[in-house]
């Protein structure tokens, strides 16, 4: 982006002024031109470049420091590569140990979050948990608790609220601290439900928050599976990793308050 008072397309240059075209060609051909310059870094290694040495065809040598350093420079700071704490005038960088490919087993856990709009609230799904055996299977698969029997024939039955499966954790909207109008996640319990999750995943202590624009419409899928990979030395790792990719779309866990049962005909 230039200057808008910048237009070489006004250039007062004749075909006998060396100078002029010599300082156009540069500024319209070279002047937006990068040099990449390889540097080899020990993997896990942390480097601050103090400046770069340039040395000309004429042979003379021209330090050149970083664009953005000074407090002067803020409003052209570039900060994605940067690491929190580290001051303009001496920057570093962070080669951190990353895996190009591994191996990776079926999901061991799977938790959904979902959107429920009916109910007004977010539901964190357990749909697939590790069992004893370190087996996944589906606990909404398992069989259901058989529910008490209810008084004998009425004209009608009032249902307080409704139940829902054991695997379905709701999340509660929570005013954040110091905002009036954000909120969070808080994790919650429906009175029929057991006090601990299945899995591992909701398994935190009280109070469990997530941040609201964690969920996205979409929902949001959170796995839990094994990895395994070899170093660059041939060392071979084995470690249980999580993945939290886009969901596929709302839910409805079919939460109803305050219903009234009607009797069957005779």
């Amino acid at each position: 982006m230039e200057d808008g008072k910048t237009d070489f397309g006004r250039l007062d240059i004749n075909t006998n002024d060396l100078a002029r075209l010599l300082l156009a060609e540069y500024m319209l051909l070279f002047s937006n031109d990068w040099c990449a310059v390889p540097l080899a870094l020990s993997v896990g290694s942390f480097t601050r470049i103090q400046g770069l040495l340039v040395t000309d065809v004429f042979g003379e040598e021209t330090l050149i420091r970083a664009a953005d350093r000074g407090r002067d420079s803020d409003w052209q700071r570039w900060s994605m590569y940067r690491l929190d704490g580290d001051d303009s005038a001496n920057m570093g960088l962070l080669l951190a140990p990353a895996l190009a490919s591994g191996m990776r087993s079926a999901p061991v856990e799977q938790v959904r979050f979902l959107r429920d709009e009916m109910a007004n609230m977010v539901w964190a799904v357990e749909y697939r948990v590790a069992s004893k055996l370190g087996e996944p299977f589906n606990p909404a698969l398992a069989p259901p608790i058989p529910p008490s029997p209810g008084p004998a024939a009425t004209a009608a039955r009032f249902h307080l609220g409704d139940s829902v499966p054991a695997n379905w954790r709701p999340f509660i909207p929570a005013h954040l601290p110091g905002s009036q109008r954000s909120i969070r996640l808080q994790r919650a319990r429906l009175p029929d439900q057991p006090a601990l999750p299945l899995g591992v995943v909701l398994d935190a202590p009280a109070p469990y928050f997530v941040a609201e624009e964690e969920v996205p419409r979409a929902g949001r899928l959170v796995t839990r599976g094994f990895r395994r990979a070899r170093w660059t030395e041939g060392t071979t790792f084995l470690w249980m990793g999580r993945e939290s990719p886009i969901g596929r779309g709302e839910g409805s866990s079919g939460l109803v308050f305050d219903r009234v049962e009607e009797p069957p005909p005779a």
